[in-house]
């Protein structure tokens, strides 16, 4: 598979220097009250993009992948957020008012549910899998008592709202993060990204592995450039986030089931679809 555009120029807006993580961060700001995920144009159908700060970053990129007069794109990725506080902050309520039959969620969790379960920073960690297990805990940050279930837990109910609403659900893998092994970005198929699989393979709704969509790229970049394209072990540079939303978009046009090729934009089309 080949990247899509100049390797050259992208790189040369891509940042070399790589940002320590913080073990530590702060607790996270509410998300405005004046933020209510509406669509620009409601006689349109809509695609909701529901994920984390990676799902943030290359939203606003994916949006122009489509064709604004024939659908209204909403990238509702939140900074920090995992599958359990999504929900709990209140933030799925607000996307889960906007879905209306016929349109489209696109679901995208796992790079902070391994996080703690319970501390005083973000307190946003689930249980691992995605069986029926729960731990009790009393958050320490919303002062509540909370029962804290699987990771697969939380996404079957995101896939029970969206189809009570009439609407279609894709479940997506995790990005990948900047870890090699043996000259090889290293996939995550057995835990959160299979996770998901499992999950939408039961629940009998489709999935696209953009874990290893993206991998397969990053592989014929190397580990060099490809370290060029993060600016942290998980977030990209403009440029990286440019070539996910184009090779997410890419994902999408396998589908075998949701066409959404009728909906994409010039730019999207010309994307092809993912090869493997």
């Amino acid at each position: 598979m080949k990247p899509f555009r100049s390797l050259t120029v992208l790189l040369l807006a891509a940042s070399t220097s790589l940002l320590a993580q913080k073990p530590d961060a702060p607790p996270l700001a509410p998300v405005p009250a004046s933020v209510t995920f509406a669509p620009a144009n409601p006689s349109l159908r809509a695609i909701f993009l529901v994920g984390d700060s990676t799902a943030e970053g290359y939203g606003p990129l994916f949006v122009p992948m489509f064709d604004p007069t024939k659908v209204n794109v909403i990238a509702a990725g939140e900074g920090g957020r995992s599958a359990r506080t999504y929900i709990n902050q209140g933030i799925w309520e607000r996307v889960l008012k906007q879905v209306r039959p016929h349109d489209i969620v696109l679901f995208q969790m796992g790079h902070n549910d391994a996080s703690p379960i319970s501390d005083t920073n973000r307190c946003r960690g689930d249980l691992k899998g995605i069986g029926e297990e729960t731990q009790e805990v009393d958050n320490p940050l919303t002062h509540q008592h909370e029962v804290v279930h699987t990771f697969g837990w939380y996404m079957r109910q995101y896939i029970r709202d969206v189809q009570a609403k009439g609407a279609t659900i894709i479940v997506m893998s995790l990005t990948p993060r900047n870890l090699w092994k043996d000259g090889h970005i290293v996939r995550d198929s057995q835990g959160y990204g299979g996770w998901a699989a499992t999950v939408a393979k039961d629940a009998h709704v489709e999935f696209v592995d953009i874990n290893s969509i993206i991998a397969v790229h990053f592989d014929e970049l190397g580990q060099e450039k490809t370290t060029a394209l993060y600016k942290d072990a998980v977030h990209q540079t403009p440029a990286g986030w440019e070539l996910y939303a184009e090779w997410i978009v890419s994902g999408l046009r396998t589908l075998p089931t949701t066409s959404i090729t009728p909906l994409l934009s010039a730019k999207g089309k010309a994307v092809p679809a993912a090869s493997n």
